[in-house]
């Protein structure tokens, strides 16, 4: 959320808001807490998490020139640093194991969505943080070490898994895009097109994508899930593709919002009986659809 209200135009209840957000998060980082839920849970620290905790804090540090926030952004990044191996694929948990009886996913055993670190790596050695670059360099060569074969997915969301979790793919392209925008990396762009062509080959037939596809390639199921939408037309829109069905997907994305007053949201699951507004969904919607517009761009440190 901080990155996104870094690069938004607030209004004085918006700004207090953004700013309780951070301080609350720089309590936390003060007190060496970096647990995913602080309120209820096992404790596990989910390197995401903190990737995503470090450059929403440097940004809105940046954006209010406030030092208090880019010293815990700057902290945050260097607990990060401490948890990243010097080679290889890293592990999702700090505790570099999922918890007792946890069935393994894409959240707690898989690496493809780290590569979305990079955009915090990258801030972090744009603020001085010692071992950033050293450390973002090491995550895309050993994603570009892997494999790429024509005939299956590009990407492995989950070890020992038949099913590749389109949102974690996304996210592995969105860091990749990343990386080449701020760094000049063509191999790293033309895996994450790699990555974006193939989810674009899972949409459904209503437009949209679901939470799953088959690693040997189509939808696991028929259910929507509009982060995935939304994530694969900003995607298209990045990276220049031009899928076939992305009028269809812009449509549906539209037709997903719940709109009340002059607000809108994006509904998670839009066939479920209980609609669920996603503030995820809704902020990389909101960006998608911006994109749709005439001469619309993004900057690599704005994406959320």
């Amino acid at each position: 959320m901080l990155t996104f209200l870094a690069h938004e135009t607030l209004d004085a209840s918006e700004r207090q808001r953004g700013d309780a957000a951070a301080a609350w998060l720089a309590d936390r980082i003060s007190e060496g807490d970096y647990s995913c839920r602080p309120d209820h849970g096992d404790g596990g620290v989910f390197l995401f998490d903190i990737g995503m905790i470090v450059h929403g804090l440097l940004s809105y540090g940046r954006r209010i020139g406030d030092h208090r926030l880019l010293d815990s952004g700057r902290d945050a990044a260097r607990f990060l640093l401490d948890h990243l191996p010097a080679s290889g694929h890293p592990h999702p948990l700090a505790a570099k194991h999922r918890p007792r009886g946890a069935e393994p996913t894409w959240s707690n055993s898989g690496s493809a969505h780290l590569l979305k670190l990079l955009q915090a790596l990258v801030s972090a050695d744009d603020e001085g943080v010692t071992g950033a670059a050293e450390a973002a360099e090491q995550l895309v060569d050993a994603a570009l070490a892997a494999p790429c074969p024509d005939s299956v997915t590009p990407v492995t969301t989950c070890p020992d898994s038949d099913l590749v979790s389109l949102h974690a793919a996304c996210y592995a392209a969105e860091g990749l895009w990343v990386w080449d925008t701020a760094r000049r990396s063509p191999q790293a762009r033309e895996r994450a097109i790699r990555i974006a062509e193939w989810v674009w080959q899972q949409q459904l037939a209503g437009g949209g994508f679901t939470a799953f596809a088959l690693r040997m390639g189509g939808p696991a199921s028929d259910r929507m899930q509009s982060d995935v939408l939304a994530q694969a037309i900003r995607l298209a829109k990045l990276l220049d593709l031009r899928p076939s069905g992305i009028g269809e997907a812009v449509s549906t994305l539209a037709n997903s919002l719940h709109t009340f007053d002059d607000k809108a949201a994006v509904v998670y699951w839009p066939e479920a009986e209980e609609p669920h507004r996603n503030c995820w969904s809704s902020m990389f919607a909101c960006q998608a659809l911006r994109l749709c517009g005439d001469e619309a761009s993004l900057a690599w440190h704005e994406l959320v």
